[in-house]
């Protein structure tokens, strides 16, 4: 083998590590933006059917919220959301003459 083959064979090795080292950082870089975009297309779609499921809970509580407003009228005269609706002087006609004094007993003796 001559010098000047050695050298030649060199070379061509030398270009072809060369070629392959650009291939190996081409390869590299395609996979990572390849992986980059799956990772945001992934989270977009994440995003995008959490977004749904929350609206589509909200609506549903406003749905059956509105229902019971709706039926709210229609279910009669109920006490357990309302005021008592009686004689407003209840009060006056059970009390005791005796305490309607404007003076306490004890402030007299």
């Amino acid at each position: 083998m001559t010098v000047t083959t050695t050298v030649a064979t060199l070379a061509a090795v030398a270009a072809l590590t060369t070629v392959a080292a650009f291939a190996a950082v081409a390869l590299f870089l395609a996979m990572a933006l390849f992986l980059a975009v799956a990772l945001v297309v992934a989270m977009a779609l994440f995003l995008a059917v959490a977004f749904v499921v929350a609206m589509a809970l909200f609506l549903a509580t406003v749905t059956a919220m509105t229902a019971v407003a709706a039926m709210r009228p229609m279910a009669g005269v109920g006490r357990c959301l309302t005021a008592h609706q009686g004689d407003p002087n209840d009060r006056e006609k059970d009390r005791d003459p005796e305490s309607q004094r404007t003076v306490h007993p004890l402030v007299l003796q």
